[in-house]
């Protein structure tokens, strides 16, 4: 897979990219890449076709609430001294990109620019998986500390490429989360401020005209598919995700993708009627690899918002056993939320991380089958921090790491994903 580094980046006069990130959103900068000269590394450099000078960038970032990347500052509420050990929970350094959706923008920019760049011709466009678990936690991958249970096909992701360890999520809860990320638009523009919901199904649509990542990579020659929960419009809405994408397979609405038993899901536009008994993450799973192998001979985006680990504590029993053994002391507790109760909902819960850990695997077994692993960018990630609802208890797996907070929470442990 490609392998990037976000942490250090800088453009030739010094800015930081995610200051020009930024910059390119307010108006203020054009951003190119640079092709490698000399054996160098690509970088970022900032276009001269508008004359814009540092000074005045920071500028324009501070009337939109954003701090350069030359200073670090604490928050304004719970201001922490970062020497003193017990306050390490909970204290932040404010990133200049928001929330360090960088590396996907970054992709997007790149993508789009081998393709309609004459300069990138003779490159290849590279093909973008982005996986956004459902209220996983910082602590919910043993790349990152997990004892409970072991991720090792996430692992390889974190050792063949690399980590993201002040990288947050677009907010607290799921459908702004995806409207930041789809959009581009941090939190304070975004359309979709909360969980607004929608009768008899779906949430709250995004304008019709919006721009969004898929729509922005389809007009770039990319073959679009999104396999999961969708939650930014519903079903025949004017933010349906048949608007968006060439595909669409999943859940439309959140309230819905609570149950991983459910009555129907949706492909395309057409309402796909199941029996009830039918474990809906392998059944997108197995859509999200046909996309990818069907589409090997062109550059493809495949967005993958898995419903894995929220909110319902269900699995496969063939997962949830061997972890029935080693946690027997919650084989009393029920875990309720939507759909069939669960019986030790520990234990199905690392049964679950388990289950996607294996799914990821097979998404990279694939791409090397394919011999497409080279050329393809796979990012992963969630979209806001552990959840517990359904009888999960993130305190004891020490889902949100060494970070205050949880899912809701604007603390670290919220927003660090």
């Amino acid at each position: 897979m490609k392998k990037c580094t976000v942490d250090h980046l800088t453009g030739d006069d010094g800015c930081h990219v995610g200051e020009l990130m930024i910059a390119h959103r307010l108006g203020c900068l054009c951003i190119e890449k640079q092709t490698a000269i000399n054996g160098r590394s690509p970088r970022w450099r900032r276009s001269h076709r508008l004359n814009v000078d540092r000074k005045h960038m920071a500028t324009r970032l501070k009337w939109h609430g954003i701090a350069p990347a030359s200073t670090t500052r604490k928050r304004r509420f719970g201001a922490t001294d970062a020497s003193n050990p017990s306050t390490h929970r909970h204290s932040m350094k404010i990133c200049s990109c928001f929330f360090a959706k960088l590396m996907f923008a970054s992709a997007v920019l790149s993508a789009f620019a081998a393709t309609v760049n004459v300069a990138c011709a003779q490159s290849t466009s590279p093909n973008i998986i982005y996986i956004l678990l459902d209220d996983a936690g910082y602590g919910d991958l043993s790349c990152y500390g997990q004892t409970k249970f072991q991720t090792p096909n996430i692992d390889r992701l974190a050792s063949e490429g690399m980590k993201f360890t002040q990288h947050y999520s677009g907010s607290t809860v799921c459908a702004p989360t995806r409207c930041c990320l789809m959009t581009g638009v941090h939190t304070g523009h975004s359309y979709v401020r909360g969980n607004r919901e929608v009768k008899p199904e779906g949430q709250a649509a995004m304008p019709a005209d919006i721009v969004t990542i898929p729509r922005l990579l389809k007009s770039a020659g990319y073959a679009t598919g999104a396999f999961g929960k969708w939650g930014l419009g519903a079903p025949g809405s004017s933010s349906d995700p048949a608007e968006h994408f060439d595909q669409f397979f999943g859940y439309n609405c959140q309230r819905e993708a609570h149950n991983y038993y459910p009555n129907h899901l949706w492909k395309n536009r057409q309402r796909i009627a199941l029996d009830g008994e039918t474990y809906t993450a392998t059944l997108i799973g197995d859509a999200a690899l046909r996309f990818i192998r069907d589409n090997k001979d062109r550059p493809f985006f495949a967005f993958l918002p898995v419903t894995i680990p929220h909110a319902a504590m269900h699995a496969p029993e063939s997962y949830v056993s061997p972890f029935r053994k080693r946690f027997p002391e919650f084989e009393d507790v029920i875990g309720k939320y939507s759909g069939p109760q669960v019986k030790n909902p520990v234990a199905a819960f690392a049964g679950m991380m388990t289950l996607l850990d294996e799914q990821v695997g097979q998404i990279l077994d694939l791409l090397a089958e394919l011999q497409l692993d080279e050329n393809t960018l796979v990012m992963l990630t969630s979209d806001n921090g552990p959840h517990q609802e359904g009888g999960h208890r993130p305190e004891f797996f020490d889902s949100n790491g060494p970070l205050r907070g949880h899912k809701r929470d604007l603390y670290e442990g919220g927003i660090r994903a």
